[in-house]
């Protein structure tokens, strides 16, 4: 049986609002067995480039400029040929020194060779090596637990790690473990989201959090100062 399309103005799912015109365009249409339209056929501004955000964004405001590379598996996924990894981070980093001026950055990236250039190849800003803590599995050991990332990141003598918030919230001696190698420990999830599990993590030793809910997390850890 053919799904009935939702009533106009009633999507199935509440969808990000830089795609409403899209969908409702797609909802408008007459006829029910035309082509679908997809976003790509309407969604074609450039990319903003971190040049742009360099001079857009008021440099008081610090950035974690989080470097995208793929491991192994998702390159084999993807189908995607990358640029050599020295020349990707070069270009990287020469826009940095060329337009950041003085505002405070730090790196970070799931990819621990990426991790490792950055730190090599400048000494000005603090490189933080992004994982999943064991979620999901690579052959690469440095990115299939937590113990692996401690242990690399501690050897390449990188500030800290960026783990999933999740074990540290069932297990909080994991806390202890990731600082007794002296880095900072960064948490990211959608547990961050709830101001009561920040605190918890803050109790706990966590020096920051990443979390998509800003102006909620930061009321709620207001409200309970005041």
């Amino acid at each position: 049986q053919q799904q009935q399309p939702p009533p106009p103005g009633e999507p199935a799912a509440r969808p990000p609002p830089q795609m409403k015109r899209v969908l409702s365009r797609s909802r408008s249409l007459p006829d029910l067995n035309a082509p679908v339209i997809s976003a790509h056929n309407y969604v074609r501004a450039p990319m903003t480039t971190l040049e742009e955000v360099f001079k857009n964004v008021p440099e008081e405001l610090g950035f974690n400029i989080e470097v995208k590379y793929p491991l192994a598996e998702e390159a084999e996924a993807s189908h995607v040929t990358m640029t050599e990894m020295n020349e990707y981070v070069d270009v990287v980093l020469r826009c940095v020194y060329d337009f950041a001026k003085s505002r405070p950055i730090i790196f970070s990236c799931f990819h621990p060779d990426i991790c490792r250039l950055l730190a090599i190849k400048q000494p000005n800003y603090p490189v933080f090596f992004l994982t999943s803590a064991g979620h999901d599995k690579f052959r690469d050991p440095r990115c299939s637990s937590l113990r692996g990332a401690v242990r690399f990141a501690s050897g390449a003598n990188l500030l800290g790690i960026v783990s999933r918030a999740l074990p540290f919230l069932e297990c909080p001696e994991l806390v202890h473990e990731v600082k007794s190698h002296g880095l900072l420990l960064l948490t990211w999830g959608s547990e961050n989201n709830q101001v009561d599990n920040v605190n918890n993590q803050k109790a706990l030793g966590v020096d920051a959090v990443v979390v998509d809910h800003v102006a909620h997390v930061r009321r709620g850890l207001t409200a309970r100062v005041e």
